[in-house]
């Protein structure tokens, strides 16, 4: 896969992200739909309907796995952070 290929959208508005452990180097985490819907959305940036990815996705999680711990914490912060951001801003809540 080249480098600038879309794979999929995860809609985080509804997502929950837990720390996974791994036996492996670095770290890993889950992002996955409490309910067990879908996390992914159906279109990507500019209206694409299939990733580059031709196998099928998990459903309803996604796993990550970055180099190190601190690379895998500061990922997971960030994503917790849009998470936080989306919810204080969405249209219920304005």
């Amino acid at each position: 896969m080249q480098s600038g290929h879309w794979v999929g959208t995860i809609v985080l508005n509804s997502a929950k992200l837990i720390e996974r452990p791994s036996k492996k180097d670095g770290f890993c985490f889950k992002i996955y739909h409490p309910l067990d819907q879908t996390i992914w959305a159906q279109k990507g940036p500019k209206g694409e309907t299939y990733g580059a990815i031709t196998q099928p996705l998990m459903y309803s999680s996604a796993i990550f796995r970055a180099p190190s711990e601190a690379a895998g914490n500061i990922s997971q912060l960030i994503i917790s952070a849009c998470v936080f951001i989306y919810t204080q801003n969405a249209p219920g809540n304005l």
